[in-house]
């Protein structure tokens, strides 16, 4: 591949919409999972985020509702948000086929044992706030509908 020319990296000014209280849901759900990330139990803050188990855009009422929240890391919660892993009402992780995508080959043995050793594993509770079963049940049958 030839670089040629590159185009200029440049600054545009936009407007931007910012959650209000998206702090308070971080800092309490982290907080409430003692700055573990429940399925892997890393605990590096920089890497953990306050996953909604139901979208800020799918449920107003929820929004910042700790109930409604995981602590994940950062891949696990792209991948939750992507329905790539699913959480049962019970607890229990599920990590869906479709995880490495089409070239599964190519990822080393070690990352698919990494991943796959926490599927059908219950996740790591919060000492307070559980997650709400009814939350995790809509987004579980998103996750089922999304590998059928």
């Amino acid at each position: 591949m030839d670089l040629g020319e590159l185009p200029a990296g440049e600054e545009k000014l936009s407007e931007l919409k910012r959650r209000i209280n998206q702090n308070f849901f971080r800092e309490t759900v982290l907080a409430s999972y003692n700055q573990k990330c429940c399925i892997t139990g890393i605990n590096n803050p920089l890497l953990l985020e306050a996953s909604h188990i139901v979208g800020w855009s799918k449920d107003i009422a929820n929004r910042t509702n700790p109930e409604n929240g995981l602590c994940l890391n950062s891949l696990f919660h792209r991948a939750y948000d992507e329905n790539l892993i699913g959480i049962t009402p019970d607890y229990i992780i599920q990590i869906s086929d479709e995880f490495f995508g089409d070239k599964i080959q190519e990822v080393s043995e070690d990352t698919r044992k990494y991943v796959l050793e926490f599927n059908n594993r219950k996740i790591i509770l919060p000492s307070r706030f559980l997650p709400n079963q009814d939350l995790l049940a809509k987004h579980y049958e998103d996750f089922r509908h999304h590998v059928a």
